[in-house]
Protein backbone atom coordinates (compact mmCIF):
# COMPACT_ATOMS: atom_id res chain seq x y z
CA UNK A 1 0.00 0.00 0.00
CA UNK A 2 1.63 3.41 -0.75
CA UNK A 3 1.27 6.15 1.96
CA UNK A 4 2.38 9.79 2.27
CA UNK A 5 4.53 10.70 4.72
CA UNK A 6 3.22 10.50 8.49
CA UNK A 7 1.26 7.14 6.79
CA UNK A 8 -1.83 8.78 5.22
CA UNK A 9 -3.06 6.36 2.37
CA UNK A 10 -2.76 7.52 -1.08
CA UNK A 11 -6.03 7.75 -3.05
CA UNK A 12 -6.49 6.21 -6.34
CA UNK A 13 -6.20 8.83 -8.56
CA UNK A 14 -2.51 9.26 -6.43
CA UNK A 15 -1.87 5.81 -6.77
CA UNK A 16 -1.89 6.03 -10.22
CA UNK A 17 0.16 8.56 -10.89
CA UNK A 18 3.01 7.28 -8.28
CA UNK A 19 6.28 6.98 -9.29
CA UNK A 20 7.28 3.36 -9.66
CA UNK A 21 10.86 3.45 -8.31
CA UNK A 22 13.90 2.71 -9.71
CA UNK A 23 14.34 0.44 -12.81
CA UNK A 24 15.19 -3.34 -11.94
CA UNK A 25 17.55 -4.96 -13.84
CA UNK A 26 16.57 -8.82 -14.55
CA UNK A 27 19.97 -10.72 -13.45
CA UNK A 28 20.40 -12.25 -16.36
CA UNK A 29 20.83 -9.55 -18.10
CA UNK A 30 23.71 -8.45 -15.56
CA UNK A 31 24.93 -11.80 -15.84
CA UNK A 32 25.29 -11.76 -19.62
CA UNK A 33 26.82 -8.48 -19.90
CA UNK A 34 29.69 -9.21 -17.15
CA UNK A 35 30.47 -13.02 -19.31
CA UNK A 36 30.22 -10.96 -22.70
CA UNK A 37 32.53 -8.35 -21.14
CA UNK A 38 35.15 -11.52 -20.16
CA UNK A 39 35.05 -13.27 -22.86
CA UNK A 40 38.65 -12.23 -24.46
CA UNK A 41 40.03 -14.02 -21.31
CA UNK A 42 38.56 -17.38 -22.43
CA UNK A 43 39.18 -17.01 -26.03
CA UNK A 44 43.26 -15.80 -25.14
CA UNK A 45 43.06 -18.58 -22.56
CA UNK A 46 42.01 -21.52 -24.50
CA UNK A 47 44.99 -20.77 -27.49
CA UNK A 48 47.89 -20.20 -24.76
CA UNK A 49 46.07 -23.69 -22.87
CA UNK A 50 46.69 -25.89 -26.05
CA UNK A 51 50.06 -24.51 -26.92
CA UNK A 52 51.02 -25.04 -23.28
CA UNK A 53 49.54 -28.58 -24.20
CA UNK A 54 51.71 -28.88 -27.29
CA UNK A 55 54.46 -28.12 -25.22
CA UNK A 56 54.20 -30.69 -22.96
CA UNK A 57 53.34 -33.33 -25.54
CA UNK A 58 56.13 -32.30 -27.98
CA UNK A 59 58.56 -31.65 -24.89
CA UNK A 60 59.58 -28.38 -26.34
CA UNK A 61 58.30 -25.18 -27.55
CA UNK A 62 55.52 -25.69 -30.73
CA UNK A 63 57.73 -24.34 -33.71
CA UNK A 64 56.08 -22.41 -36.53
CA UNK A 65 55.52 -24.15 -39.37
CA UNK A 66 56.76 -27.09 -38.11
CA UNK A 67 54.48 -28.58 -35.65
CA UNK A 68 51.16 -27.81 -36.95
CA UNK A 69 48.24 -28.04 -34.11
CA UNK A 70 46.56 -30.13 -35.97
CA UNK A 71 48.86 -32.98 -36.89
CA UNK A 72 49.34 -33.48 -33.10
CA UNK A 73 46.67 -36.47 -32.05
CA UNK A 74 46.44 -35.29 -28.36
CA UNK A 75 44.93 -31.68 -29.39
CA UNK A 76 42.87 -32.71 -32.03
CA UNK A 77 39.69 -31.95 -29.74
CA UNK A 78 41.32 -28.99 -28.07
CA UNK A 79 42.06 -27.47 -32.01
CA UNK A 80 38.39 -27.95 -31.99
CA UNK A 81 37.55 -25.93 -29.16
CA UNK A 82 39.93 -23.15 -29.63
CA UNK A 83 39.01 -22.58 -33.42
CA UNK A 84 35.41 -22.14 -31.69
CA UNK A 85 36.23 -19.74 -29.15
CA UNK A 86 38.35 -17.62 -31.44
CA UNK A 87 35.57 -17.53 -34.14
CA UNK A 88 33.27 -16.37 -31.61
CA UNK A 89 35.31 -13.27 -30.49
CA UNK A 90 33.60 -10.73 -32.69
CA UNK A 91 30.52 -12.13 -32.60
CA UNK A 92 30.51 -11.70 -28.62
CA UNK A 93 32.17 -8.25 -29.32
CA UNK A 94 29.21 -7.04 -30.44
CA UNK A 95 27.05 -9.06 -27.69
CA UNK A 96 29.31 -7.31 -25.40
CA UNK A 97 28.66 -3.89 -26.76
CA UNK A 98 24.79 -4.36 -26.88
CA UNK A 99 24.31 -6.29 -23.41
CA UNK A 100 26.41 -3.47 -21.74
CA UNK A 101 24.30 -0.70 -23.42
CA UNK A 102 21.07 -2.25 -22.54
CA UNK A 103 22.47 -2.37 -18.56
CA UNK A 104 23.77 0.59 -18.65
CA UNK A 105 19.88 1.66 -19.70
CA UNK A 106 18.26 -0.62 -16.48
CA UNK A 107 21.08 -0.36 -14.30
CA UNK A 108 20.09 0.86 -10.71
CA UNK A 109 23.60 -0.12 -9.14
CA UNK A 110 26.34 2.19 -11.28
CA UNK A 111 29.40 0.11 -9.57
CA UNK A 112 28.66 -2.60 -11.48
CA UNK A 113 27.98 -0.78 -14.91
CA UNK A 114 31.25 1.08 -14.07
CA UNK A 115 33.00 -2.10 -13.70
CA UNK A 116 31.62 -3.50 -17.06
CA UNK A 117 32.62 -0.30 -19.07
CA UNK A 118 36.17 -0.30 -17.68
CA UNK A 119 36.11 -3.98 -18.62
CA UNK A 120 35.20 -3.56 -21.86
CA UNK A 121 37.24 -0.91 -22.92
CA UNK A 122 40.44 -2.32 -21.66
CA UNK A 123 39.97 -6.48 -21.84
CA UNK A 124 38.67 -6.21 -25.56
CA UNK A 125 41.38 -3.88 -27.25
CA UNK A 126 44.31 -5.80 -24.52
CA UNK A 127 43.12 -8.97 -26.07
CA UNK A 128 43.17 -7.43 -29.64
CA UNK A 129 46.54 -6.30 -28.69
CA UNK A 130 48.24 -9.61 -27.31
CA UNK A 131 46.68 -11.25 -30.30
CA UNK A 132 48.29 -9.11 -32.66
CA UNK A 133 51.60 -8.69 -30.98
CA UNK A 134 51.96 -12.06 -30.33
CA UNK A 135 55.04 -11.88 -28.22
CA UNK A 136 55.28 -15.73 -28.30
CA UNK A 137 53.98 -16.05 -31.55
CA UNK A 138 51.58 -18.33 -29.85
CA UNK A 139 49.07 -16.99 -32.71
CA UNK A 140 51.62 -17.28 -35.61
CA UNK A 141 51.55 -20.95 -34.71
CA UNK A 142 48.40 -21.71 -34.43
CA UNK A 143 47.21 -20.35 -37.57
CA UNK A 144 50.16 -21.70 -39.75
Amino acid sequence: MLTRPGGIRLSQSERDYADPGPLWVPRPLALAADLAVAYPLVAVGVLYVEWVVAWVVLGHPPRVSIDDPKEIPELSWLNLVTTLALLVLIPAGCAAIVLVGLHAIYAERRHRLVAQVVGLLTLWPGAFVLLRWDPLRVMEWWID
